[in-house]
């Protein structure tokens, strides 16, 4: 609603399209990064690049969440038994990036496939700077 929050195209990337809002009526800005990340381990890092290069650019809270095509550790899948060299990857981004991955609601699992969903994962996240306590 423009009548509450201005909003500003920062980036517009391959995997990741980051706005900047800010309140109308209050001096407040933060910005949100949308991610749909590739399936490709290799292209993956080319994100984790790209959000950490974002990270020094931006002033304010930062909430960044979609889905990532990739878990963080091995208990977000079915069938998955040891932390792989992606995952490892994945969370020293998360870590450099100094966001805060809070823990899922409701299930452990945000995708599943097949009828009998026997294969699932939490691939979905939504992660925020630490600053946004709570």
């Amino acid at each position: 609603d423009k009548r509450v929050w201005n909003g500003e195209l920062v980036l517009n990337g391959e995997q990741c399209i980051t706005g900047r809002f800010s309140g109308v009526n209050e001096d407040f800005c933060w910005h949100l990064s949308a991610i749909y990340a590739d399936c490709n381990r290799v292209a993956r890092r080319a994100l984790w690049q790209e959000l950490l290069v974002l990270k020094n650019s931006l002033n304010g809270p930062w909430v960044v969440c979609g889905d990532f095509n990739i878990t963080r550790y091995p208990s977000e899948r079915t069938d998955c038994h040891k932390l792989s060299g992606a995952m490892d990857e994945f969370s020293s981004c998360i870590e450099e990036l100094e966001l805060v991955d809070p823990p899922v609601l409701g299930g452990s699992f945000t995708w599943r496939r097949g009828e009998d969903h026997s294969c699932a994962s939490r691939i979905d996240r939504i992660l925020r700077c630490a600053e946004w306590g709570g």
